[in-house]
């Protein structure tokens, strides 16, 4: 009888775990919906690059998931490209931009070299934080407000 019991204890306890679970993966998969929504049409001014929060004109970042595309400036240059979201997971193609001069070519190289990269995309407390594969937050933004 005591065995009987330790069984059905035993089932009660994975019962619950597997439900919290579950709740867990539906929680996981409602944030990547909402910030695939937040993402459709908007755009976003980096103020944060890997450490670097100070800059001479802050790189942005115009997202158009309806067209698949990205563009922005880079801080100096504009760039231009396509790209796909799944799972709260950016990825760009066809990165292009224009090539006039800067006076630092760091934050551009920087930027680039990051955006190139598919990134875990989270949006929380109204900022958009960009994450690399190690997840390191390498890119952080707020909202643009255009004039």
């Amino acid at each position: 009888m005591a065995l009987k019991l330790n069984y059905k204890f035993i089932f009660l306890i994975f019962s619950i775990f597997y439900i919290f679970s579950c709740a867990e993966d539906k929680k996981n998969n409602e944030d990547a919906i909402e910030s695939t929504q937040k993402l459709v049409s908007s755009s976003w001014m980096v103020i944060d690059l890997n450490g670097i929060t100070s800059f001479t004109r802050n790189p942005s970042i115009h997202i158009n998931l309806e067209q698949n595309k990205i563009s922005g400036s880079t801080s100096c240059n504009k760039y231009f490209g396509s790209l796909t979201v799944e799972n709260n997971m950016l990825s760009t193609t066809n990165i292009a931009s224009t090539k006039m001069m800067c006076n630092d070519i760091s934050i551009e190289d920087t930027f680039i070299k990051f955006i190139n990269q598919t990134l875990y995309i989270e949006i929380k407390n109204g900022q958009l934080n960009l994450y690399d594969v190690e997840g390191k937050l390498v890119i952080k933004c707020s909202p643009l407000v255009e004039d």
